[in-house]
């Protein structure tokens, strides 16, 4: 007698999705939307600063039943403006905040996806899930990190960080050792570490917090996610992103 075949944990097992956000009801809405052709029931939770626009209400029309975490304190803005150590270290409290709330929380994944960020089509990023079933604790797909060739994944050169150029990037699963603006964590991850100030970014201070944890990053260049970034990018198709076309 055959037994019934089992559904993969990532269809089964509680998945939070969240963020810090403000001011993004241009690209938010999207945002849901392309999540929602996900076969998955997802739950979301948002470190939300008050801004001008209606973001909270785009959040309450599509996940009435969301986290939300006010987050007031601290220097909010819409600029990229990476230069200033007040602006990161107010995201790294953010994110430390979602930490908090999800390590209470305990799901079996929590995906930490910015708000710029499209996921690609289900039969692409699925494959990030099959990647942690046994390889790696947390995987990022490929969000390139502005108009040029950078990618989300980097690793250690002694004390700084090294970019994996596309001669670097295979294609397949692979190791690496500091991830960005899309990370689906398991337990082990998500329950490492913590968030703070570094002048690349509060996402390398996370890596560099959890680098002498038994624990294994992954990207994978094959799943490739649309990190808009600006508004005046929204309508247009980035050549890079097979999908978006």
């Amino acid at each position: 007698m055959s037994s019934a075949r089992k559904s993969p944990p990532w269809l089964t097992n509680a998945i939070v999705v969240g963020c810090p956000v403000y001011e993004r009801a241009w690209i938010l809405d999207q945002w849901f939307t392309h999540l929602e052709t996900w076969p998955m029931e997802l739950e979301f939770v948002f470190a939300f600063t008050p801004g001008l626009d209606d973001t909270l209400d785009i959040i309450q029309d599509h996940a009435p039943d969301a986290t939300i975490i006010l987050a007031e304190a601290g220097d909010h803005s819409t600029d990229r403006n990476w230069g200033s150590r007040s602006r990161i270290e107010t995201l790294a409290d953010m994110r430390n905040a979602l930490f908090d709330h999800i390590r209470q929380r305990q799901p079996a994944y929590f995906f930490s996806l910015d708000s710029d960020v499209l996921v690609a089509p289900w039969e692409d990023s699925q494959r990030l899930f099959e990647s942690l079933t046994g390889s790696f604790d947390a995987i990022s797909p490929l969000a390139y990190l502005g108009p040029g060739d950078v990618a989300n994944a980097f690793h250690w050169r002694g004390d700084h960080v090294t970019r994996l150029n596309s001669k670097n990037r295979y294609g397949i699963p692979q190791v690496a050792d500091v991830l960005a603006a899309a990370i689906l964590m398991t337990p082990a991850a998500y329950n490492s570490g913590s968030y703070g100030y570094d002048m690349l970014g509060e996402d390398i201070y996370w890596a560099r917090s959890v680098r002498n944890e038994p624990i294994k990053l992954g990207f994978d260049s094959s799943v490739v996610f649309n990190h808009v970034m600006s508004e005046d990018k929204l309508h247009t198709n980035d050549m890079r992103v097979p999908w978006s076309s």
